[in-house]
């Protein structure tokens, strides 16, 4: 195997296939790793960087192949040694007739995914390398000629099509701003080949794309949200056909997440509320918002829905609370028909609360500390506090399970000696502080915009809390009933109620309260 690493030797394709093989096939751990070690050391060596193209040529083995590949991406990035245009030219060509082969069919470009990832990923480095160049009007034909290439390819068949798809992806990442600004003529190349992309994908006429196809494509939009403008993406008609794809069911959580960063793309790049896309991006809310009924039929239970397709849902969750977030002030000031989709799209958010899942409802807490602190913020609008009166009064009931007290809350709310047979001194972690936090604001907003409404919650929780034998349960709800106590009124004989028989259970020795971090008592505690 070593005789690899003799370069005065002249290179031996046969050899490096055999010790290719070996690394995976040998009989034996120490062979396979003896040919790894052969093979890392013989890919690091500088004189290796002449070899790439006979390595490409002439080895048939996989490993081999992707060894060459390796070789090449490390010459491309540190750019020690310099790649001729001629060269340039000799190694594109390669890289199309390897990925051509790889996508011969569905089994093969599968059992080559890595060798031809990174095909995929040499051929988008070669592309921002002719972008970063273009210094003459031969080397903007240049970088058209390799862009052409890569399309006409794509047209050929649907693997290649997917195939292209991780190519422009890949020179997406690769060219993605270190900052705001991206250059004109980036801006402009961008542009072009999403334009390109677009159109080969949707206006196909000889082959009709699968689901596998249309996801890639959808993917590769999103990519180019980083490094192409909010207008030029309206202008092509993008959210539309992403509305479209949104209507099938094979798309519905992937068109839900592309359209969010969508809405997002656009709050970055635009530097005012009333932008001039705000008309058409509202509309996408609208029109997603007529669209959810056919995604989640109203008899549903969201739990069920969460249980069944969590990412759909937590996609939903996404979208909505970034299309509101940007576009309420906006839609508020529109038609009434707009203003009810407003209400509908904070019903589903309501309902997307009452999930039983930590991480979803910390997403809903801090969207709902947005809202409500918008709606207390001075001055207040008594019109559009009674616009949101319903929604408020729905969440009210939604939120108490998420009422958790804080580390010794008893000692708080002053139990005196009890507090010594509550083991509630815990150390609250960063994501319990900041769940925390959003509940103990929401909460206590909540109750003063609607307190008739956390009232009567409250009123109608109490009788099954005070039955109960469950001491947690009944300290929770001590801790609301106290943590609105700045809002309400009648609340003070309830607390003192609650109080009186956590008392009582307490002298009755019963078993203490578990804090949310804690383990179960053992027995000899209980």
């Amino acid at each position: 195997m070593e005789v690899l690493l003799d370069f005065s030797r002249g290179f031996d394709a046969l050899l490096l296939d055999r010790i290719s093989s070996c690394m995976t096939a040998a009989p034996t751990i120490v062979e396979q790793q003896a040919a790894s070690r052969v093979l890392l050391a013989f890919q690091e060596r500088s004189e290796a960087r002449s070899l790439v193209i006979p390595i490409l040529t002439s080895c048939t083995h996989a490993n081999s192949r992707f060894i060459g590949l390796k070789i090449l991406e490390g010459m491309m990035k540190d750019n020690k040694t310099p790649i001729s245009q001629e060269n340039s030219d000799m190694i594109i060509q390669m890289l199309m007739g390897m990925m051509t082969a790889l996508c011969a069919d569905a089994a093969t470009m599968q059992s080559q995914r890595l060798v031809l990832n990174k095909c995929n990923y040499l051929m988008a480095l070669f592309i921002v390398r002719d972008m970063q160049s273009l210094s003459s009007s031969s080397q903007q034909q240049h970088l058209q000629m390799n862009m052409n290439a890569i399309f006409r390819m794509s047209e050929t068949s649907l693997l290649l099509l997917q195939n292209s798809f991780e190519i422009w992806s890949a020179f997406a990442r690769e060219t993605a701003p270190k900052s705001e600004i991206i250059p004109f003529k980036e801006q402009d190349i961008h542009y072009y080949i999403l334009r390109e992309i677009f159109s080969t994908a949707t206006n196909r006429t000889t082959l009709a794309l699968d689901k596998t196809t249309t996801r890639a494509f959808i993917a590769t939009i999103a990519e180019y949200f980083q490094v192409v403008s909010i207008n030029h993406i309206i202008e092509m008609k993008i959210p539309s056909f992403l509305l479209q794809c949104l209507s099938q069911k094979a798309y519905y959580a992937t068109s839900l997440k592309v359209l969010a960063d969508l809405l997002l793309l656009a709050s970055q790049q635009s530097r005012s509320d009333a932008d001039e896309n705000a008309a058409v991006l509202a509309g996408v809310l609208s029109s997603v918002v007529a669209i959810i009924p056919n995604i989640m039929p109203s008899s549903a239970s969201m739990q069920d829905m969460f249980d069944e397709a969590e990412k759909l849902v937590t996609n939903l969750l996404i979208f909505l609370t970034t299309a509101l977030r940007k576009y309420l002030p906006f839609m508020e000031s529109q038609s009434q028909q707009q203003q009810q989709v407003i209400l509908i799209g904070l019903g589903y958010i309501v309902n997307i609360t009452s999930i039983d899942d930590v991480d979803l409802s910390l997403q809903c807490l801090q969207f709902w500390r947005w809202f409500m602190a918008s709606l207390c913020a001075p001055p207040q609008n008594q019109q559009r506090l009674a616009f949101y009166h319903p929604v408020v009064s729905r969440l009210c009931p939604v939120l108490l399970p998420h009422i958790v007290p804080p580390p010794l809350f008893l000692l708080e709310v002053g139990f005196g000696s009890h507090i010594r047979a509550l083991p509630l001194s815990y150390t609250l972690s960063d994501e319990a502080a900041s769940r925390y936090g959003c509940v103990h604001d929401v909460f206590g907003m909540a109750s003063l915009l609607s307190p008739t409404s956390m009232t009567q919650t409250l009123l109608e929780k109490s009788s099954s809390v005070i039955r109960s034998t469950n001491l947690k349960q009944l300290c929770d709800f001590c801790f609301c009933v106290y943590l609105i106590g700045p809002h309400l009124g009648p609340q003070d004989t309830l607390l003192r109620t609650c109080i009186s028989t956590l008392s009582a259970r307490l002298q009755q020795q019963q078993p203490p309260i578990s804090s949310p971090n804690s383990k179960p008592a053992g027995s000899a505690s209980s």
